[in-house]
């Protein structure tokens, strides 16, 4: 599974102001909960959260990721998979996108330290 996963193309589309597209993703995903919040804007939140939409936004929107993931279920080394998989999604996304490399990195190793302890 891991030789699978680490052979598997990932590619990362480039679009400009990928932010206002995770702004919209978000609002729009935001407006089907029930206990829907207030809709965010470039203005009304911190740079932190917009980077982290945005690298949500292209994880889930720009790449392959949830159909590899997919792949995935029910499989043996299957936490071990998913795990590099998420490492190679985050470095492309860096490589790609170089002014979220930092929420890349702590994306990663938030998910990485609560599955590894």
């Amino acid at each position: 599974m891991l030789q699978k996963i680490s052979t598997l193309p990932i590619e990362i589309k480039k679009v400009n102001d990928v932010t206002s597209l995770a702004i919209k993703s978000y609002n729009q995903w935001n407006a089907q909960k029930e206990s829907s919040l207030e809709f965010v804007t470039r203005e009304s939140v911190s740079q932190e959260f917009l980077a982290r939409i945005s690298v949500n936004y292209i994880r889930h929107n720009l790449t392959k990721y949830d159909n590899n993931i997919q792949l995935l279920c029910g499989k043996i080394a299957k936490q071990e998979a998913y795990d590099l998989e998420r490492f190679l999604v985050f470095t492309e996304i860096a490589k790609t996108y170089p002014e979220f490399a930092n929420e890349c990195r702590r994306q990663y190793l938030q998910k990485h330290l609560l599955f590894n302890y």
